[in-house]
């Protein structure tokens, strides 16, 4: 028994120090460490596809709202999905660029199953790069309740 126990412990550090070495590409291309990613004290991960149409239906209302709140990192994470595929969504649907300036790409859904992602769109709420929180649904009410809790 004490040996599962170390087993499983080893897996889990293993996997939280591997963690920091992923890497990952904006839309752009650009290479984002998971590090840089949920640097800021306050971070959300909007974890999304283009073929999921409640997906679709947030982002084209957080694109309108251009959301953005004081003190609060917003990066949208997509799921499994090439870089064409999201520019031609981006393109398609006019997503604002203080949207899509913002979009990571999670092409082998690294960080999706790190978080236990099991439905999109998932909202991923991390302070301090911390797991705290997650949701189906986000305001910035919801937001400023869960950073001020915390």
């Amino acid at each position: 028994m004490k040996k599962i126990i170390f087993l499983i412990s080893l897996f889990v550090f293993l996997f939280a120090a591997t963690a920091q070495e992923i890497n990952l590409l904006t839309l752009d291309g650009e290479e984002i460490s998971y590090t840089k990613l949920v640097s800021k004290p306050k971070t959300v991960l909007f974890i999304w596809t283009t073929w999921c149409p409640s997906c679709r239906k947030e982002m084209k209302r957080l694109s309108n709202e251009c959301i953005s709140i004081r003190g609060i990192e917003i990066k949208f994470l997509n799921a499994g999905q090439s870089n064409s595929k999201v520019k031609r969504f981006v393109k398609s649907n006019k997503i604002n660029g203080c949207i899509s300036d913002k979009i990571v790409l999670d092409t082998q859904n690294i960080l999706a199953r790190l978080y236990n992602v099991s439905a999109i769109p998932n909202y991923i709420f991390l302070q301090d790069g911390k797991f705290i929180y997650k949701s189906y649904f986000f305001t910035e009410k919801l937001a400023k309740m869960v950073f001020q809790n915390n």
